[in-house]
């Protein structure tokens, strides 16, 4: 049966929530298995909107089934409030089609104060983060000191919060209070307990299966993937500090921001707003090995006169096609744009390929040829 890797090609923010809604109504079990409540996925059921940050959107479908994979991190007084949120609006959430994995690592204030701490002491060159404490979770993961769904029970639990906070030299955090509110969890929590991986390997062959992001740590061998599907953004966005070659400024930026309502969905945050890069787009789909793109927010460019995508990189007198979104020079790349002529959607939903503008279809067309998939 299908087993299909949903993933974002850009900074966050491509509309993976939206798409991955519409491919849940064919999938049997849905995957998350990284990243944690630092972003929303946005789904609008009913012309209302919903945010989920940590729970898969295929739960809002009755009769599936989701997971959340041991490559998360979850802070578990935000994991509560959302599963009774999604009570609250009549959806279920129960062991019968909510399983997480023992392996997730949980956020506890330890995480959040370090990541605090972090970004005071980097000052002007500071990330920008969400201040949710994922970094910091992560690398508490990495250092194989950090705590585990699997470890709340764990009667040494007190002592290992203790040892987390000596490590980063955090002096005004009660490790025994943070212990007592980790343990106060169980009740709830230890029935949807259930590891994903052992799940999704027995029913392979069985059901349809989507996964949210990445394969590697779900422990499904990758040859089992049958379409990999990378979702983009008609135009670039970033939130937080680092390099954005093909960022812009003034009228454009504003309007960008406010067609595409372009404001983080967890902080309310102004997103940076720029023209697409080919150069990045490309690299990822190729990392990635995806077979499908899916383009999101196309209408948002509806109405410009004219509109730009920048289809290879000039640094130092050399052309650049592609460039690792890491590479030391990435900042001092210049783009090279195209310029296409606007285009004007009379409608925005329920849209088929006949009523699309001819702009749409050579916008469309220039990607597929420029990025190959």
């Amino acid at each position: 049966m299908p087993l299909i890797a949903l993933l974002g090609l850009q900074w966050g923010d491509e509309g993976k929530g939206k798409i991955c809604d519409i491919l849940s109504e064919g999938a049997d079990i849905i995957v998350r298995h990284i990243g944690g409540n630092n972003a929303g996925h946005t789904v609008v059921i009913n012309d209302r909107k919903l945010v989920l940050r940590i729970i898969p959107a295929g739960i809002l479908r009755p009769g599936k089934l989701c997971l959340l994979g041991g490559g998360m991190v979850v802070d578990l007084n935000r994991f509560y409030e959302e599963i009774e949120f999604l009570r609250s609006l009549g959806y279920e959430v129960s062991p019968n089609n909510l399983k997480i994995s023992p392996r997730i690592h949980v956020i506890t204030p330890i995480q959040k104060e370090l990541e605090r701490r972090i970004e005071d002491v980097l000052g002007n060159g500071a990330i920008g983060t969400t201040m949710r404490g994922i970094g910091p979770t992560y690398a508490d993961k990495a250092l194989r000191v950090g705590i585990r769904i699997g470890d709340l029970l764990d009667s040494d639990l007190e002592r290992r919060l203790k040892v987390v906070c000596d490590i980063h030299k955090i002096e005004n955090i009660d490790v025994s209070e943070v212990a007592d509110t980790l343990k106060s969890h169980i009740g709830w929590l230890e029935p949807f307990v259930e590891e994903p991986a052992s799940i999704i390997r027995s029913n392979l062959n069985t059901a349809n299966i989507l996964l949210e992001g990445a394969h590697g740590s779900l422990l499904v061998d990758p040859r089992c993937i049958s379409k990999t599907i990378g979702v983009f953004k008609a135009y670039q966005t970033r939130v937080g500090n680092g390099p954005f070659p093909t960022e812009q400024s003034g009228e454009v930026v504003e309007y960008l921001r406010k067609r595409g309502n372009e404001y983080g969905s967890t902080t309310g945050r102004p997103r940076r707003c720029g023209w697409l890069d080919l150069s990045l787009l490309r690299f990822a789909a190729k990392i990635n090995s995806v077979d499908y793109l899916v383009v999101t927010k196309v209408d948002v460019l509806s109405g410009l006169s004219r509109y730009y995508i920048s289809d290879k990189y000039v640094l130092n007198g050399s052309e650049l096609k592609e460039i690792e979104p890491y590479n030391m020079h990435i900042g001092n790349v210049v783009p090279n744009y195209m310029e296409f002529q606007g285009f004007n959607l009379e409608k925005t939903s329920n849209l088929e390929w006949k009523d699309l503008d001819k702009g749409v279809l050579k916008y469309i067309e220039y990607i597929e040829k420029e990025v190959g998939t």
